[in-house]
This record gives C-alpha cells, sequence and structure tokens, in this order.
C-alpha cells in the first residue's frame, strides 16, 4: 500500500495509534530524513526514495486528521451525524446499544478500571468503551472475555470507533463523569510534539 493511500479515514484504531508512537519516537531523531524514515517503518517498506513534498503531505493529513471527538459531539447533538448501529469485524457483528445510562454498574466498574489502568494513547480508550458497552447479538457480559474482546475492538475503523464513543458521551452521564477526568489528565501527555506540529 502506498502512503497516499493509507488515510485517517481508512485506518483502524491499532493502526493510528502505531502512527502517534512512531511519530513521537522519530520526532526525537536529528536526521533530515526522519519523515520519511518513519513512514518507512510504518508502512514495513523502503520509502527512501519518496519525495519530501510527498512525505509531508502524508504527515500534514495525518496530523490534520487527528481525530477531536468535540466536533463530532457537536455535530451528533446537531442531528449532522448518527451512531453506528453495529460494528462488523470480520465476519462478527456487535450492536451498538441506544442506552449505557442504565447498564449493570459493574461495566461502568470495568470501564473505570481499564481506562485508569491505560497508558497508551488517548484513542486506546475506544477500544475500551466498545469492548465493555458492544456486544455480540444474545450474548451475556463477562469480564472473562474482556482482554480479548479489547484486541478485537482494536481492528474497527477509526472513524466509527470515534462515533460511537461520542455517542456513548452523549447518551450517558455516567460515562461522562469516567471519561472526562481522564481526559483532563492525559490531554497534556497525548499532545503532538511541536516538531510534529510544525509539519502542519
Amino acid at each position: 500500500m502506498k502512503p497516499t493511500q493509507h488515510t485517517v479515514k481508512t485506518v483502524t484504531v491499532e493502526q493510528y495509534i502505531r502512527f502517534k508512537k512512531l511519530a513521537r519516537k522519530h520526532d526525537e531523531s536529528d536526521s533530515p530524513l526522519k519523515d520519511i524514515e518513519m513512514i518507512s517503518e510504518y508502512f514495513d517498506q523502503d520509502f527512501s526514495d519518496m519525495d519530501s513534498g510527498i512525505a509531508e503531505s502524508f504527515f500534514k493529513e495525518w496530523i490534520d486528521g487527528m481525530i477531536n471527538m468535540q466536533p463530532i459531539i457537536e455535530a451528533m447533538e446537531a442531528g449532522k451525524t448518527k451512531p453506528p448501529e453495529s460494528i462488523k469485524i470480520g465476519k462478527t457483528k456487535f450492536t451498538v446499544p441506544t442506552n449505557i445510562e442504565d447498564c449493570k454498574i459493574g461495566k461502568y466498574a470495568d470501564y473505570s478500571k481499564y481506562l485508569n489502568a491505560w497508558e497508551g494513547e488517548t484513542e486506546g480508550q475506544y477500544p475500551i468503551a466498545m469492548a465493555i458497552f458492544c456486544k455480540k447479538p444474545k450474548e451475556m457480559y463477562s469480564q472473562i472475555i474482556l482482554n480479548d474482546r479489547i484486541e478485537t475492538m482494536k481492528k474497527v475503523n477509526l472513524i466509527t470507533a470515534v462515533k460511537c464513543c461520542a455517542f456513548f458521551f452523549i447518551q450517558s452521564d455516567r460515562y461522562r463523569r469516567i471519561t472526562s477526568p481522564w481526559w483532563s489528565q492525559r490531554e497534556q501527555k497525548d499532545t503532538p510534539t511541536k516538531a510534529t506540529l510544525s509539519k502542519v
């Protein structure tokens, strides 16, 4: 796959988290070719002959596309976008609930526990929430499968994941009370470095 075919609109949560990790790593490099080196590592291909303009465009598209949930929340509240009714990963379909406010307290306890234990990129919040609140048809909630389910949910398209969690945020006061403080604590840590932002 060419970098120009790989955009924030097509990637999974897992791929986007990896991109951000590599971007931070290469920000610390003194190499004049660090942009191209980072892209080569991300795609596991040699792009050493890539035009610097293409590399710059790639980074601009990704940095511009860093998903801020707030505009999606506002669009959803205004009726301009809707949450997905279901999520499909491979052949497996998961239902997105229309009401999580009335979920059993155990789900919120698990959400708080897993969220506050997560030390990676902010986008790691999405698969945690979807693993806990989304389910297969007629499936009973179980803590036993949570770790595996979180890994599965990392394969969801990033935009779909953001819309899903934006809906949870709008719909549930309990969800907001757990998520908002975590966002505030993580905001500084997850802000792109000045070197990365200078590409925009």
